[in-house]
């Protein structure tokens, strides 16, 4: 399976925007459905996703999931905890997410324009190559501008000098 999202350059609100893009999807979300009928789609898609096997609590990861593209799950809010603890529970939603498709089928995971994501989205990345159960059967690409300043160098590595656990960043 091939997924693919893009980092915008500015905006409120963006740091997960690629893995909205790949939610949005996968689930068959549309820019223009209401706030329940997504929240129905992203549950529809997490109760065939994500099992026991990927997570202890499938309805929280799926909450997870639907609280980065910006919609709330009444069953769990999140809105009441700590940033960091909301960060904890996303970065838990979409390790699951990823290892669940890994399990189906080789994965690989494209994030354009690299140069622009958020500190946190790289680190999900690095995590999901790290910590998912199916990090072997799991590739994360990102393309970015030849001349861009990229300060994560440990994420920036050739495809051929990676090994299977870790980030191959590419530019385009």
């Amino acid at each position: 399976a091939v997924v693919r999202g893009r980092c915008l350059p500015y905006g409120e609100g963006i740091t997960y925007w690629p893995l909205a893009e790949i939610l949005k999807g996968f689930a068959g979300v549309l820019d223009s459905d209401p706030p329940e009928l997504t929240l129905e789609k992203i549950r529809k898609a997490g109760r065939e996703l994500l099992t026991e096997e990927v997570t202890s609590d499938p309805g929280r990861a799926t909450a997870a999931l639907a609280y980065t593209v910006n919609v709330a799950d009444p069953e769990f809010d999140f809105s009441s905890m700590e940033p960091r603890e909301v960060r904890q529970e996303v970065h838990a939603g979409w390790r699951s997410f990823f290892s669940a498709l890994a399990a189906e089928t080789p994965l690989v995971v494209i994030v354009e324009d690299i140069h622009w994501a958020d500190p946190a989205l790289l680190d999900l990345l690095d995590e999901s190559s790290e910590r998912s159960p199916s990090r072997s059967r799991t590739r994360n690409f990102g393309t970015h501008i030849a001349h861009a300043s990229l300060t994560r160098s440990p994420i920036v590595t050739t495809s051929s000098r990676a090994s299977p656990a870790r980030s191959c960043f590419n530019s385009a």
